[in-house]
């Protein structure tokens, strides 16, 4: 039944002289009262057409993926990307197994966050960490050692010490977002896999990899006087 009060406000046309809405019915609204009859629920058949678009025989479990920074990020399931048409197509509990990926950010942060957690500063240290740029840099043992003097004196009467310098630090990985894009820092690839299992095992393997590269011994060649270095890796990072 149409509530004809409704229909009267409903119904509005513009003026264009007042500019402004206003309904050509409501000098009629007094004319009316509103009536209307409530009527009790019952079932009613419907008839439809159920089309079979696809069969899954076995669905299993989402992998759990969860990485964090208490203080910086948190990525879990829900943060993953899966194609649009896919997410058209299969439905939300068949979804883990599609193609994903994360974001270049969050794979900047999950690579960072890690190597801040595994690294071994007695072989490497991390000189630059903020949100939009990572270094690292190897620790080198100096085959031959040398002496220099500083100026440790704030006053105009220079006051010198000798120190030793027995190591080395040299740049062995960085890394930028391209989100963030910061100049002369390499921009990270998204993270991927055909499914969020195999996503995760590529993202382990990738951080275990950088990791044990960045904690490898490495020390200049004693038969060169340090012009060449010494370590075992033959590691490459692919993902």
């Amino acid at each position: 039944m149409i509530n004809f009060l409704n229909f009267l406000h409903k119904e509005k046309v513009y003026d264009y002289d007042e500019e402004e809405w206003y309904s050509e019915y409501i000098s009629f609204k007094s004319l009316y009262k509103s009536v209307f009859e409530n009527v009790p629920e019952r079932e009613e058949s419907v008839e439809f057409e159920l089309i079979q678009i696809m069969e899954i025989e076995d669905i299993n479990e989402p992998t759990e993926f969860l990485y964090s920074d208490s203080q910086k990020f948190k990525i879990t399931n829900a943060d993953i990307s899966h194609n649009l048409i896919d997410k058209i197509i299969y439905p939300n509990l068949f979804l883990h197994n599609t193609p994903c990926k994360l974001t270049s950010q969050q794979s900047y942060n999950i690579v960072g966050n890690y190597i801040k957690e595994n690294i071994n500063h007695s072989l490497a240290k991390i000189t630059s960490d903020y949100d939009f740029c990572f270094t690292v840099k190897k620790i080198i043992p100096l085959v031959n050692p040398y002496k220099y003097q500083v100026n440790e004196s704030s006053g105009n009467r220079p006051r010198y010490i000798t120190k030793e310098r027995t190591f080395k630090e040299i740049e062995i990985f960085e890394m930028t977002s391209k989100e963030s894009h910061r100049a002369n820092y390499t921009p990270i690839d998204e993270f991927v896999g055909i499914n969020e299992s195999i996503l995760k095992q590529n993202i382990e393997k990738y951080c275990k990899d950088i990791i044990s590269i960045i904690n490898e011994p490495i020390k200049e060649c004693e038969h060169c006087n340090g012009v060449g270095y010494i370590f075992n890796s033959t590691k490459k990072l692919e993902k």
